[in-house]
């Protein structure tokens, strides 16, 4: 199965189009909700923007435009970053390079930014000892105490989320 690498930064464009349009925004709309509405003025924003970044002729994306672009389209910047699927319109598989020799599935590089789960393997580490550091490190020592009480209260709430999912899928009947 042949595997597609690519940038978080390559998929913005993609990805604000997508949201844009559900939303049945033109470009100009997005770029006047991004100046006027947001006062996202330091950036630059402009219809002519938002066409380059589209159309992939605007590749290198500041973090700044992402959280911007995340903000007026209201979704998560994750999901400006990295896609929901692990394959694209051609059924190739798609991996996220992060960066150097790294490149991990949609999924994993999603649970590495929430800051669920580490992404370099066991096998990445020089040694078991480092291995165990370095997931400590990121699964504990790197997190303030609020984010771990956020994270415990995520769990308690999981099976509250689990149910209101089912009554969700559960409520929707196909079309006659």
């Amino acid at each position: 199965m042949p595997i597609r690498n690519i940038t978080p930064s390559s998929y913005v464009g993609p990805q604000t189009r997508k949201f844009r349009t559900a939303r049945g925004w033109s470009q100009q709309k997005l770029a006047d909700r991004l100046r006027e509405e947001l006062g996202a003025e330091s950036t630059g924003w402009s219809q002519t923007k938002i066409n380059k970044l589209e159309r992939g002729r605007l590749t290198r994306v500041l973090v700044d435009d992402v959280f911007e672009l995340a903000l007026a389209l209201d979704v998560s910047p994750l999901y400006l970053l990295t896609p929901l699927e692990g394959f694209d319109e051609d059924e190739k598989a798609l991996k996220v390079w992060i960066g150097g020799k790294i490149a991990r599935w949609p999924r994993e590089v999603r649970q590495w930014v929430r800051g669920v789960r580490p992404l370099l393997g066991l096998g990445d580490y020089r040694t078991d000892e480092e291995a165990q550091r370095g997931h400590r490190f990121y699964l504990l020592e790197s997190q303030p105490l609020s984010e771990l009480r956020l994270i415990a209260e995520a769990g308690k709430q999981g099976d509250r989320i689990g149910d209101l999912a089912s009554e969700l899928v559960g409520s929707e009947t196909p079309d006659a």
